[in-house]
């Protein structure tokens, strides 16, 4: 089942085990593939390219966005520190309940919170303010960069 995303997160679990980093890695972006079953991927609405871990952050700006829970946000904030020493301007979004500790955190960025909704069976998550401003030409940002 080549196409199957479960068997490649399976297999990316094995591997990252394994050492095996950079083979593990790609087989772990099936994580966030529409085939997956329902309520097991994040769609989010705010239609941002995604950074492909190669361009050069360098003068960019980048949304990080949660794709978990609560728990691996906070986990996965440690390598916030380092995105935003390479980029112009980073923006986060958290679960409500985390905005002020990340607002304080990471003082330099700008932190929005999310809202999820179901339709179909599938979970899609916004980012209220900063979609706001994305639809009104008031930002721009180059790369979106999931957090896990």
């Amino acid at each position: 089942m080549p196409e199957n995303p479960e068997v490649h997160l399976s297999q990316a679990n094995y591997m990252l085990r394994k050492g095996q980093l950079e083979e593990g890695w790609r087989h772990y972006e099936y994580r966030m593939n529409p085939r997956r079953v329902q309520a097991q991927n994040m769609t989010y609405t705010h239609k941002l390219p995604p950074w492909d871990g190669k361009a050069a952050l360098e003068g960019k700006t980048v949304f990080a966005t949660c794709e978990q829970g609560i728990g691996d946000e906070i986990m996965f904030a440690v390598a916030l520190r380092e995105l935003e020493k390479k980029c112009a301007k980073l923006f986060i979004g958290v679960d409500h309940r985390l905005v002020s500790i990340f607002k304080r955190a990471f003082p330099d960025a700008t932190v929005d919170r999310y809202r999820d909704g179901m339709l179909q069976g599938y979970r899609y998550r916004t980012f209220i303010e900063t979609e706001k401003k994305l639809e009104s030409g008031e930002l721009a940002i180059d790369h979106a960069i999931p957090f896990a």
